[in-house]
């Protein structure tokens, strides 16, 4: 499903628990309960109104020539571990830092923007008491950055399609 119509969907369920609401012949659990999703639908459309906003500021920067610096790959870790750790800890998740100081030239913020991302779905996608790992170091002599971790994994039909904009694997169907 396209990030779009998920919006087009979390809209329309916030609609219905709020006429529900709208009724008032509702219990207080229920009120509670009702409030609690349309916070969640509305928590949900503001990240991919986000979403859709930094794509948007992506493809106007892409235009005009990223500024680079030496980056120590180490530290972007480490920050982007640091920054996530309560997310993890929300599902006593523990992540693992296993890193080589290796340095590249690239741009700081657009490298820990792509890492934090990739944590976040290695996070939301993993069991709970499970392990994300985040590492770096050289391979075959050429720097790399690894998220690994522990999740329902990506069908292989589905892995060519990830990169393409706005789109989202079927839960269902995510397979490793």
């Amino acid at each position: 499903m396209s990030e779009p119509a998920i919006m087009i969907t979390a809209a329309d369920k916030a609609g219905r628990y709020a006429q529900f609401l709208e009724r008032g012949k509702n219990s207080e659990e229920e009120q509670i309960h009702f409030g609690q999703e349309i916070r969640r639908s509305a928590d949900h459309m503001l990240t991919m109104v986000d979403d859709v906003l930094s794509i948007s500021k992506l493809d106007v920067q892409a235009k005009e020539p990223m500024e680079k610096e030496l980056v120590d790959l180490a530290e972007v870790v480490a920050a982007v571990a640091n920054d996530r750790t309560l997310l993890a800890a929300a599902k006593n998740i523990s992540l693992v830092a296993d890193t080589s100081p290796v340095t590249i030239r690239g741009n700081s913020v657009y490298l820990r923007q792509l890492l934090g991302n990739l944590t976040d779905n290695a996070i939301h996608y993993s069991h709970e008491n499970s392990l994300v790992w985040l590492t770096t170091g050289l391979r075959e002599g050429h720097p790399f950055l690894e998220v690994r971790d522990q999740g329902i994994g990506i069908a292989k039909e589905e892995q060519a399609k990830i990169f393409d904009r706005f789109y989202r694997v079927d839960k269902k169907e995510s397979r490793r």
